[in-house]
């Protein structure tokens, strides 16, 4: 149930934000990544990121804690349930979560436990990526987590709105 899924595409014209986005690469915003840094230490997460999703990669905009420009296949990874939510989307212990569990980042060297994200979007609403936490251990957000991280998800949106200007498809 959960590969069918992933190979939904998230709605919208999501390729072409992307594409205008990453200019062909995902070199180093310092207004993404600020809002990174910010997420690692407020959260004290050994892992911050703001993902761009499309319908087989997710590609590592801006990363605390793991490679950035790098990216992964879409397949069975956390950022493809969270692109797909307006709200918050969070996994309190992978290891017990029966999609999960196997997952490699899971069980690779990373060994993340929790996850946490919300979805961002393009000038026109469309969902692009997410904005989310790693932990490597189990960890269940707050409330008031929660709402600081939609309001960072709100900071990056506007940011994004700010470095693709008035474009739209």
């Amino acid at each position: 149930m959960l590969q069918k899924k992933m190979q939904d595409d998230v709605m919208g014209n999501v390729q072409q934000w992307i594409e205008l986005l990453t200019a062909g690469d995902c070199e180093p915003e310092e207004r993404l990544d600020s809002i990174t840094r910010d997420a690692a230490a407020i959260f004290r997460v050994p892992i911050a990121m703001i993902n761009l999703v499309d319908k087989n990669t997710i590609r590592f905009k801006s990363s605390v804690g793991l490679k950035q420009g790098a990216s992964i296949n879409r397949c069975g990874a956390f950022c493809s349930i969270g692109v797909r939510q307006e709200n918050c989307f969070s996994i309190v212990d992978a290891v017990n979560h029966a999609d999960y569990k196997d997952y490699s980042l899971v069980t690779g060297p990373l060994k993340i436990r929790s996850y946490i994200g919300k979805s961002v979007h393009a000038p026109d609403g469309t969902r692009i990526g997410t904005l989310c936490l790693f932990d490597t251990k189990p960890r269940k957000y707050t409330r008031v987590e929660v709402h600081a991280l939609c309001d960072l998800a709100e900071m990056v949106d506007y940011e994004i709105r700010e470095i693709l200007g008035n474009k739209s498809f």
